[in-house]
């Protein structure tokens, strides 16, 4: 009879600890995600209940807020409330930019208007002929 050869326990426990903590390690994150999905979830319940005022000085709207309730439950309602947030905050800047370069260029255009006296077409026309 011929016996089979075999590894010592302490190779096999070894070789399968890398795997399981791997196992372990991706358990453990999607617990933590689940549980901040969660958390946020609950944050956006509080931010309904925010009146407008509130809501505008962390500079979010009404409207934000229901469309991030409105996200799956996997996806995570504040990165939606932070990007729209922000595209507001640029658009509110970019406004105003266009805005002050309006004025800028009004303000100019009456500025030069004003140096020049002003002379009908008919006062032109006789001092060509």
């Amino acid at each position: 009879m011929t016996t089979i050869p075999r590894q010592p326990i302490e190779t096999i426990i070894r070789a399968a600890t890398p795997r399981t903590t791997v196992g372990v390690a991706y358990l453990v994150k999607r617990m933590a995600k689940s549980w901040n999905t969660w958390k946020n979830h609950r944050m956006m319940t509080k931010l309904a209940t925010l009146d407008d005022h509130m809501l505008k000085d962390i500079g979010l709207t009404r409207g934000d807020v229901r469309l991030a309730s409105a996200l799956p439950y996997s996806d995570d309602p504040t990165a939606r409330l932070r990007v729209l947030a922000v595209e507001r905050r640029a658009s509110e800047r970019a406004w105003a930019r266009e805005v002050h370069q309006r004025r800028k260029a009004l303000t100019r255009n009456t500025m030069d208007n004003t140096s020049e006296p002003y002379r009908s077409s008919d006062n032109r026309d006789a001092a060509h002929c």
